[in-house]
């Protein structure tokens, strides 16, 4: 019996690159592909390539892996040199009753084969680091799918120094050319993340949010400036439903908080999800007159006409209001119940043109929102609340925030009973 082994494949070519596109099982990639330490001749920059991908998403990817029966992954581009690979050309017979060899162009006729490697070759990643890492620690944790099939693209290495940078500049193409997806993407298709199942939820079926209220269109969390249509934007939808949800049952760690971007809950934590997601605005309306006076009116634009006036108006108004007093909320939520927490949220001030807004979220000259001084604006409402920062540092960023002397400012009375 040969020593090599044969993998199904297609031959093509773009740019000046020859490749092949072939079906690896998971256990081949785990044993056969290694990392790109062989495109640099420096051993210290081979390591510095490894130690980024151990420090990096190999576990995450392995628990990916491991918990998602829809898992799927797109093509790893690996290079390979060494060792003796060949191609295997499958030829379509003249005879065959289903296929007409006449019918097919060159291209069709000679691009389908197999590729076949022994074990001396060297494979090494392009593309797919990560996954490829990922994939070894989820195997070596004993999983059960190394049968699993991945496409894998081989392009050819040439061991010299022109190999060498040929090969370095695709693997920087490949990976400075990789973008990450952008959070609209994320809100509108995924159905692991569970803020986003929850933000679709809101948007299609919730009566505070579904005839209109979003502006779903916007990249952006902010609103447009004179926007009197929207309540707020989707992404900053998303970005509130991603501060308290982690917060619905327990008070979850951060590891705890992330995976609920990464792996889907069940559905009924799904469902439990969407209630408390809608509950949530349904408090706030019910602690905020204005509030709930929006969700009910007929006319939403004069509501939002009023309370989005020239000199701020109401806090709860603007996208970075509602992501701050959720985030007031998460805060009180280490040593309170969630409802104890919102009882407190209504003792806070409300107008933009005050105290703490006033020159740290709201510019009172430009009359402008200024979204950089969100976490000054956060820790002050916190003291106004008897927690938080010790009062000597706070007054010192505060006044650093208004840019002011230390001396000529005073914190804002607190509001605790």
């Amino acid at each position: 019996m040969s020593n090599r082994y044969y993998i199904p494949a297609l031959r093509g070519r773009f740019g000046d690159w020859a490749y092949y596109s072939t079906l690896m099982t998971l256990e081949q990639v785990a044993q056969r592909i290694d990392f790109a330490r062989d495109i640099h001749t420096s051993s210290s920059l081979s390591e510095l390539i490894q130690r980024e991908l151990l420090e990096g998403r190999a576990n995450e990817i392995a628990q990916y892996i491991q918990q998602n029966e829809d898992r799927f992954f797109n093509s790893l581009v690996v290079a390979i040199y060494g060792g003796s690979p060949g191609w295997h050309q499958l030829d379509v017979s003249a005879k065959s009753e289903d296929i007409s060899r006449e019918d097919l162009d060159d291209t069709a006729l000679f691009s389908i084969g197999y590729l076949s490697l022994t074990n001396e070759e060297k494979i090494f990643a392009l593309d797919g680091q990560h996954r490829l890492a990922g994939i070894q620690v989820a195997l070596d944790a004993g999983a059960d799918f190394r049968d699993n099939e991945l496409p894998v693209i081989f392009v050819a290495h040439h061991n010299n120094p022109e190999g060498l940078r040929r090969t370095r500049k695709l693997f920087t193409t490949l990976n400075k050319q990789a973008k990450p997806v952008k959070k609209s993407e994320i809100i509108a298709l995924d159905e692991s993340d569970a803020m986003a199942i929850s933000t679709r939820f809101l948007v299609e079926n919730h009566e505070f949010f579904n005839a209109g209220q979003i502006d779903t269109l916007r990249k952006q969390a902010n609103l447009a400036p004179g926007n009197i249509s929207h309540f707020t934007t989707i992404i900053n939808l998303y970005d509130v439903l991603s501060i308290i949800l982690p917060h619905v049952k327990d008070r979850l760690s951060k590891e705890k908080a992330s995976e609920l971007r990464v792996y889907r809950p069940s559905d009924e934590t799904i469902s439990e999800y969407n209630d408390f997601s809608g509950k949530y605005f349904e408090d706030l309306a019910g602690l905020f007159d204005e509030l709930g006076t929006y969700f009910s009116s007929e006319d939403k634009s004069a509501v939002l006409r009023e309370m989005r006036t020239e000199d701020g108006g109401h806090v709860l108004f603007r996208p970075i209001g509602l992501k701050i007093f959720s985030r007031v909320l998460m805060e009180l939520r280490r040593s309170l119940s969630y409802e104890e927490g919102m009882r407190e949220l209504a003792k806070l001030p409300v107008n933009l043109n005050e105290a703490p807004y006033a020159d740290t979220i709201w510019n009172t000259h430009r009359r402008t929102l200024d979204t950089r001084r969100e976490a000054i604006c956060r820790d002050v409402l916190l003291y106004m609340l008897g927690r938080g920062k010790k009062r000597s540092e706070l007054k010192a960023r505060y006044a650093r925030a208004l840019e002011v002397p230390e001396e000529d400012i005073e914190l804002p009375e607190m509001v605790i009973d």
